[in-house]
C-alpha cells in the first residue's frame, strides 16, 4: 500500500444521496449453499442505485453457477472468475470493476439488512471525513437442526458515537471495527492513497485494509444499529484455529503498527489493541486443541506489548488480570483455566438462549 495518507479536511458532500452509485462486491470460493442470501439482500437494498460484483475465486463447487443465474435475472449482478488466488485478490479485482462512487464488501455467506446501503450511506454523507461503521447480528446454524439459524447481537457492543483514530482502535478492543463490514468506503479516497488489500497476506488482511483507510480520515462514526449478518460456520475461514493457518499471523498487525501515518498515541493504542486481539488468539488455540508451542508462541507476542496493555487507562482491571493469566502463566496451568472458563461461558450462553431470534432457511 502507497500513498501519502493524510487526513483528509472536512468537505460537505455535493453527492446526491438518491442518485449515489454503490458498488458492492462479494468475493466468493465454495459457498454454493450460501451464497444466494448474500446475493438476494443486496439485491433487496432500498437504496436501488448498486451494482454487485461477484468475484468467484476458482470455486470447485456451483457457487459460479449460481451467481450467474442471478446476473442472468439482474443486469445490476456482475460476474467475473479468477483462478484461485485468495480473497484479498478477489476483493481487488472487485475494486478494479466497480464504477461506484461508494464500495461495500460483503461475504459470500453472510446477508445485509434491507436498508444497510441507504443507513451507511446516509450518515457517510453527513460525515465526509469519517469511516461509517455499524454493529452486526451472529448467526448460528442449530446444533440439533442445521435447517434453523440463531440470530443473536454481539455479547459486547458499543453505544453509537464519534470516534477519533485513537478512539476506534480501544473500541475495537471490545467491538472489533477493523473488518471490512459493515461499512461503506469512498472510492475517492481508496484511489486517492492507493488503498488495496494485501494479497500477500492471508490473514487479518481485512484489518489492514480498514485501517489504512481509517488512517486517510479523522475518525469512525460507529452506529449501535446490526446491518448484518455474520454466519458462522464449521469450515469457514475465521473458524480455522491459529496453529492451522499457514501464515504470518503478525505481519498485519506489524504493518499497522508501523503504520506511515500513525502519531505515537495512534501507535500505542494499536500495540495495546494487538495484546488484546491475541488474548482471544490464546484461547481459541486452546480450545482447538493447539500444541504447546502454538499458545506460547501467542503468548509471547502479546507479552511484547505488556507494559503499554497493562499501564493504559483504556483497560478495564479485569481484563488487565485475564491478560496477566493468559500472557504469563505456564501452558500446562493455563490450558485448564481457559477450559473451565470455556465451560461457563457456554452455560451463560445456553441460558441466553431463549432471548435468540430463531430464523429458518
Amino acid at each position: 500500500m502507497t500513498g501519502n495518507f493524510a487526513r483528509i479536511d472536512h468537505r460537505p458532500s455535493t453527492i446526491d444521496p438518491n442518485n449515489a452509485l454503490i458498488s458492492i462486491i462479494i468475493p466468493a470460493y465454495n459457498t454454493a449453499p450460501y451464497i444466494h442470501r448474500a446475493i438476494e439482500s443486496s439485491i433487496r437494498q432500498t437504496h436501488k442505485n448498486v451494482e454487485i460484483i461477484i468475484v468467484d475465486d476458482g470455486s470447485q463447487d456451483d457457487t459460479l453457477k449460481v451467481a450467474e443465474s442471478f446476473a442472468a435475472k439482474d443486469e445490476r449482478v456482475r460476474v467475473f472468475h479468477q483462478n484461485n488466488a485468495g480473497v484479498s485478490a478477489a476483493r481487488n479485482y472487485g475494486i478494479r470493476e466497480a464504477h461506484g462512487e461508494y464500495l461495500m464488501f460483503l461475504d459470500s455467506d453472510d446477508w445485509l439488512e434491507d436498508d444497510a446501503a441507504e443507513f451507511l450511506l446516509s450518515e457517510q454523507i453527513q460525515h465526509p471525513d469519517l469511516m461509517t461503521a455499524a454493529d452486526i447480528f451472529r448467526v448460528y446454524f442449530d446444533t440439533e437442526n442445521n435447517n434453523i439459524l440463531r440470530r443473536k447481537t454481539y455479547r459486547e457492543t458499543l453505544p453509537s458515537g464519534l470516534f477519533d483514530v485513537e478512539g476506534t482502535i480501544y473500541a475495537s478492543i471490545k467491538l472489533i471495527m477493523f473488518n471490512v463490514y459493515p461499512k461503506i468506503f469512498r472510492r475517492d479516497i481508496i484511489d486517492e492513497n492507493g488503498i488495496s488489500f494485501h494479497e500477500g497476506i492471508h490473514y487479518g488482511e481485512d484489518q489492514l485494509f480498514v485501517f489504512s483507510y481509517l488512517s486517510c480520515m479523522k475518525g469512525t462514526a460507529f452506529f449501535s444499529r446490526p446491518l448484518l449478518n455474520y454466519l458462522t460456520r464449521p469450515g469457514s475461514a475465521m473458524q480455522t484455529s491459529y496453529y492451522e493457518r499457514k501464515t504470518n499471523v503478525e505481519k498485519p498487525f506489524v504493518l499497522m503498527i508501523n503504520h506511515p501515518a500513525n502519531t505515537p498515541a495512534v501507535k500505542k493504542a494499536m500495540k495495546t489493541y494487538h495484546a488484546s486481539s491475541d488474548l482471544a488468539t490464546i484461547t481459541s488455540t486452546i480450545m482447538r486443541g493447539g500444541n504447546n508451542t502454538a499458545i506460547h508462541n501467542v503468548q509471547k507476542e502479546a507479552g511484547q506489548f505488556s507494559r503499554e496493555f497493562l499501564a493504559s487507562d483504556k483497560i478495564s482491571t479485569r481484563k488487565k488480570i485475564a491478560y496477566i493469566i493468559k500472557v504469563f502463566f505456564p501452558v500446562s496451568i493455563l490450558k485448564p483455566i481457559v477450559k473451565t472458563w470455556d465451560k461457563i461461558h457456554k452455560i451463560r450462553e445456553h441460558l441466553s438462549e431463549k432471548n435468540d431470534e430463531v430464523i429458518s432457511v
